[in-house]
């Protein structure tokens, strides 16, 4: 962890890293470390960089300047422990994504988020048990201000200012993602 700051966001403690490893990894740590009132509502992670992100079956997560890089800690149901909610969830993110974009953002399944054949972000869930409660990890990488790619994936990723040519802060966005995740969580 480089650095970081702590606010709230939609009723959970936020954490705002200008560098840091993984956001997932932090919420992990965050959440081994915090006392239980901590962890009540949840807490958001976000950085500006990623050094070690990850996308499905540990692969790399690009995650240069430019993208949100997002994780909620969350409390969860047995149920929604027990259970593939990634479905729920992808639906939910490439719907607060559309009402920001009106972009024509699809579900890849199992965990990407394309517009036609690009990706655009990506989703990953982990729960994890503590003191008799369970909790999930949401971590989602979604490409917003990139204005290009590295040889490597420039063929197969775009972000939002590619297809739009309009820029979107990561705050503009979080807050929204949050409370509609929070919805989602508490449906299923």
């Amino acid at each position: 962890m480089i650095s970081k700051t702590q606010v709230s966001l939609a009723g959970s403690v936020l954490f705002l890293h200008p560098k840091i490893d993984s956001t997932n990894l932090e919420a992990e740590r965050f959440l081994h470390t915090a006392d239980e009132g901590a962890l009540h509502e949840g807490a958001v992670f976000i950085a500006k960089i990623q050094t070690n992100g990850q996308g499905s079956f540990y692969r790399k997560w690009v995650s240069d300047l430019g993208g949100l890089y997002y994780s909620l800690l969350m409390p969860c149901s047995e149920a929604v422990a027990q259970t593939n909610a990634l479905p729920q969830i992808a639906t939910c993110v490439r719907d607060v994504l559309f009402e920001f974009t009106h972009l024509p953002v699809e579900v890849d399944h199992p965990n990407d988020l394309v517009v036609g054949d690009k990706k655009i972000g990506g989703i990953l869930l982990k729960t994890l048990p503590k003191q008799m409660q369970h909790f999930i990890i949401i971590g989602i990488g979604i490409n917003l201000n990139q204005s290009s790619f590295s040889d490597e994936i420039h063929m197969r990723a775009t972000s939002v200012f590619q297809l739009t040519k309009k820029r979107i802060s990561q705050k503009a966005i979080a807050t929204p993602l949050t409370l509609a995740l929070k919805k989602c969580l508490v449906s299923l």
